[in-house]
Formats: C-alpha cells, structure tokens, sequence
C-alpha cells in the first residue's frame, strides 16, 4: 500500500503545488497509513521526498522555471542538468520497502518518546 502512495504522490507532485496536496491529500491518506501501522515519521519523508521529485519533473515542472528564472539559463540546461541527478533519487524513495529500521534509529540513540 504504502509503494502504491509513493507512486501517486510522485504523480500528483508532477501536476499539482505542493500545498494543495499538503493541505487536501495528506489529510486523507495519514489516518490509513497509521492505522496499517506505518510510522507518521517515514510516511512524511516519503511524501515530501515525492513531492520534491515532482516539482522538479516535467511537464509543469515547477521548480525547473523557477532555477531558469533565477540562473538565466536554458531550460534544456536545467532539465539536463537534474536528470543527471535522477538516479540518485531512487535510494531514498526505494527505502519504503523497509521502514522499521530508520524509525528504530533515534530509538537506539536513547530517544524516548513521550518525554
């Protein structure tokens, strides 16, 4: 379930400001996610890693005008320039498959929850 999230809010990311789909589809997809008892922690790295990675991809783009405004350069430079960083994006998004052991990590560092 939480792969098939990822896919959607990469989609969404691509055609939609990242508030809209803060303020309208997070709300509505949290409550699931905790009650299949994934943590709310791993589930906001996941979405704002999406949403990162769709304000970057075409065809809206987002923050590709935004770096062109900003660099004068071309767009086909931006674009160049970020798909060259597209498989570096894979590990992060990839660690979905395994949540437990990054929310065990502030645990093991003596983090006690509630406190």
């Amino acid at each position: 379930m939480l792969f098939i999230t990822n896919i959607v809010f990469l989609i969404l990311g691509c055609f939609l400001d990242v508030s809209t789909i803060q303020l309208v589809f997070v709300p509505i997809v949290l409550p699931v996610m905790i009650k299949m008892g994934i943590d709310p922690v791993h589930f906001g790295v996941v979405i704002v890693l999406n949403m990162m990675i769709g304000l970057s991809t075409p065809p809206f783009g987002m923050l590709l005008f935004i770096v062109t405004g900003l660099s004068k350069a071309k767009m086909k430079d931006v674009i160049r320039s970020c798909c060259v960083h597209r498989p570096l994006h894979r590990g992060p998004v990839s660690h979905h498959l395994h949540p437990r052991p990054r929310a065990v990590d502030p645990k093991m560092m003596g983090y006690k929850p509630g406190l």
